[in-house]
């Protein structure tokens, strides 16, 4: 499909912590990674809200990555499917707490 090919280097291939990135996208994802500690937290439900982009201009100046409308997209795109599975983790953590909880209230009733 006219993709280029995926970087990969087999000394970081092997560690756990490894995802290959397509070159074109590998400026986006140096960024969305240096900028983990610049969410916008929600004060009422602890959620993520979305990057900070202040703070990610910041962090792209002091490492010397040049701001582009293209790297603005691809860097909006990983934070959405970021978002996304911050949402669903969160969803799940809601299910398994409301499910402890009513085991506990079912333990309570049944010991009377």
């Amino acid at each position: 499909m006219g993709l280029p090919p995926v970087e990969e280097n087999k000394d970081e291939a092997d560690r756990d912590d490894y995802f290959p990135v397509w070159r074109d996208n590998k400026a986006a994802a140096r960024l969305f990674l240096r900028c983990a500690t610049q969410w916008r937290i929600n004060a009422m439900t602890g959620m993520r809200q979305g990057l900070d982009y202040q703070a990610v201009e910041s962090v792209a100046a002091m490492s010397h990555t040049r701001m582009s409308g293209d790297l603005i997209d691809d860097l909006r795109a990983i934070e959405t499917g970021a978002l996304e599975v911050f949402a669903a983790q969160a969803k799940a953590d809601a299910d398994r707490v409301r499910q402890e909880k009513a085991k506990r209230d079912r333990m309570k009733s049944w010991r009377g």
